[in-house]
């Protein structure tokens, strides 16, 4: 089977953006809301979680156990951190092959 980059919606790309410029630290709920769907705080997360899952299954991650995508119950979600000793490079080598930009490490 030939790997080739996944497709993404306007919306996945603009969550996995949100996620990644702040990869390493928690975007809550009501902050995805806001930045992805230009929602205000204290809405439903149920969008978040359905778009959530729907990018696991895309990016190849097991719902069980996800290395890339992480939740942080109750508050929202965390991408691994480039530079992370153990998912670092994995998270790079995650974005180059699915035909996104590479994620900078930042201070």
């Amino acid at each position: 089977m030939e790997s080739r980059p996944s497709r993404f919606t306007a919306t996945e790309y603009e969550l996995l953006r949100v996620l990644s410029l702040d990869a390493g630290g928690v975007s809550t709920y009501d902050a995805l809301l806001c930045r992805v769907w230009d929602q205000p705080g204290g809405g439903d997360p149920q969008p978040v979680r359905s778009f959530v899952r729907k990018l696991r299954r895309k990016l190849g991650e097991d719902p069980k156990r996800p290395a890339f995508i992480l939740n942080e119950r109750g508050l929202g979600y965390r991408m691994a951190r480039p530079g992370d000793p153990l998912l670092g490079e994995a998270v790079n080598d995650l974005f180059t092959k699915h035909g996104l930009p590479e994620l900078v490490e930042r201070d």
